[in-house]
């Protein structure tokens, strides 16, 4: 939503929308607080990494859809892409709980990484 226009083709064009980004940058902040709790479950049980494989499959595709490429390949890596950055940020965020005695830092590491990956594969290629 945030890297793209509302001339922007497919999916990407609505979600640039006054409202698209209203309604992606509230789920992005009810994501950060409830990811928080220590009532959430697991990102690696299979209600939540078949949620996150999904969205990561359908942002890649349309944002390659957005730029005019096949979005076959894009899905895949962005859906693979997701059930690996949920292991390895609970396996990281594990290992920082047991070292730093809490697990806020680490999830606040793991939040600010995964807004980096995804505003660099969500970039403009360069014309």
């Amino acid at each position: 939503a945030l890297t793209s226009a509302r001339t922007d083709r497919g999916l990407a064009g609505p979600l640039a929308s006054g409202t698209g980004r209203a309604v992606t940058g509230s789920m992005a902040a009810g994501e950060l607080v409830v990811d928080k709790l220590p009532s959430t479950p697991s990102r690696l049980g299979p209600p939540s990494l078949a949620a996150r494989t999904l969205f990561g499959g359908t942002s890649a595709a349309a944002v390659a859809h957005r730029d005019g490429h096949d979005p076959a390949l894009p899905a895949l890596v962005g859906a693979l892409g997701a059930v690996g950055m949920s292991v390895l940020a609970t396996r990281l965020r594990g290992s920082g709980s047991r070292w730093l005695g809490t697990d806020l830092p680490g999830a606040f590491a793991e939040d600010g990484l995964a807004a980096l990956l995804g505003w660099l594969g969500a970039r403009r290629p360069a014309t």
